[in-house]
């Protein structure tokens, strides 16, 4: 006789997945659907495609698009540098341990406005980043920061980098230690450890983790409107705000954010098959 509790546990999974579903559905795709038909609908209630013809034909916003996907990119590289060797001290017990912790989780509780104006204050001419660059023999003239694009980046970078870390943290709890261990009796050293060994098994959490940053990079406003401004040209997050509260052109506004949520979910899957590529790889599979 088959045990009911066995016969029980196949069903938990479809039982927690319903109201998974059910948030999904609410929270993401009925927005999506909502922004879709608006930016499909005509002032006079028309089915058209003319918003889309109007981002297609406009330098403006192709050149915002860009620009937005350069600071996302530029934010990832920083934000990589930073957080793999963190990743790697948070493996490791020394005095201290804890407040690196608690350190690398700070940006990602702080919320993104109050964030932005700190920021702001500490990237400003009289804050101490510049002062900082100002005092460097080799940083006589720093460059500004505050309504440029090198304070956006830095900023996103110091919001962002957690999720990196957090990322690789729990890739490296998930590789043996008698890999390490094994190769330090061969006489690999700590460099080639660290090369032939832990970074190709850190690619899929790399590839992953630079996928979410890129993405919520993109799709950031606040920190790029208090950083940044609007000095020429901008992100599409600020296009979508000017269109919608400005202008009052939802339909643009609208088929921006499709926009803007199509090329990252194209990249979303880019890195979830190359993150299947790379684990099969590993694995020696077809």
């Amino acid at each position: 006789m088959e045990d009911r509790s066995t016969d029980g546990s196949r069903w938990l999974p479809a039982i927690l997945a319903g109201p998974v579903a059910a948030l999904l559905c609410l929270f993401f795709l009925a927005p999506v659907w909502r922004a879709l038909r608006v930016s499909l609908t005509s002032a006079a209630g028309a089915l058209t495609p003319a918003a889309y013809a109007q981002i297609a034909q406009s330098r403006g916003l192709w050149a915002d698009l860009g620009f937005t996907l350069a600071t996302a990119f530029l934010a990832l590289i920083p934000c990589t540098a930073i957080a793999l060797p963190v990743s790697f001290l948070l493996r490791k017990t020394f005095p201290g341990q804890r407040f690196l912790r608690v350190a690398v989780l700070f940006p990602l509780v702080v919320p993104h406005l109050i964030a932005a104006y700190s920021l702001r204050l500490a990237l400003a001419p009289s804050g101490p980043i510049f002062g900082t660059l100002a005092a460097l023999p080799f940083f006589r003239d720093p460059p500004q920061l505050v309504n440029h694009w090198t304070g956006l980046v830095i900023a996103l970078t110091w919001k962002f980098f957690p999720v990196m870390a957090l990322t690789l943290s729990a890739a490296l709890e998930t590789i043996p230690a008698s890999l390490e261990e094994a190769a330090r009796d061969l006489g690999a050293g700590a460099w080639r450890r660290l090369v032939e060994i832990l970074l190709p098994l850190l690619v899929p959490a790399l590839l992953s983790g630079g996928a979410l940053i890129f993405i919520m990079a993109a799709a950031q406003f606040s920190i790029t409107l208090v950083i940044y401004g609007s000095p020429g040209l901008t992100t599409i997050p600020m296009d979508i705000y000017t269109e919608a509260f400005g202008l009052s052109r939802w339909d643009v506004a609208s088929a921006l954010g499709i926009v803007l949520t199509v090329v990252s979910l194209g990249l979303l899957a880019l890195a979830v098959a190359a993150v299947r590529r790379v684990t099969r790889t590993a694995l020696g599979t077809p």
